[in-house]
């Protein structure tokens, strides 16, 4: 579409009052149309991009938050207004890790009424996060799932972070 669109305006150039075309111009309409790798597609061209952006922004990160995973008894500080700053304490539900966009969901028993939260990893809010205790679900024994939806079955006694 945009090499017709190229040619189109050498052929109005060509035939407009001031007789001839420029060099440049005719030159760019002559080149061939730009050779791709067999099996790239434009979209393959966009991911790799959109990778490659993500992994800067990464490293421009300095968050160093500790290691946590499904199980973990966690306390998150986060800034809830323009000054006020609040603690999340609770148990990891399940983490995804997608650079940037990463985010893990937390629970909370308050008051006689569970309290769920997914929170963005990288996060401006986000002023640090703590661990309370590994491994607190199965009492120190290792959480053999990546999500643990099913600690919302539990009675609350087995996911209250105290």
């Amino acid at each position: 579409l945009l090499r017709r669109g190229i040619t189109a305006a050498t052929r109005v150039l060509q035939t407009s009052q001031w007789g001839t075309t420029s060099k440049c111009f005719s030159a760019v309409a002559a080149e061939a149309p730009r050779q791709r790798k067999k099996h790239e597609t434009p979209r393959k061209r966009a991911n790799k991009l959109m990778h490659h952006i993500n992994q800067t922004h990464l490293s421009r990160q300095q968050r160093d938050f500790p290691e946590f995973s499904a199980g973990d008894a966690i306390e998150v500080v986060y800034q809830a207004g323009t000054r006020h700053v609040e603690k999340f304490r609770g148990v990891v539900l399940g983490k995804s890790n997608r650079g940037l966009g990463s985010t893990f969901d937390m629970v909370r028993y308050f008051k006689g009424v569970d309290i769920l939260r997914k929170w963005q990893l990288y996060a401006p809010t986000i002023k640090e996060i703590n661990i309370v205790r590994r491994r607190f679900v199965k009492g120190g024994r290792r959480v053999k799932r990546a999500k643990i939806y099913y600690l919302l079955d539990l009675p609350p006694s087995k996911r209250r972070v105290k």
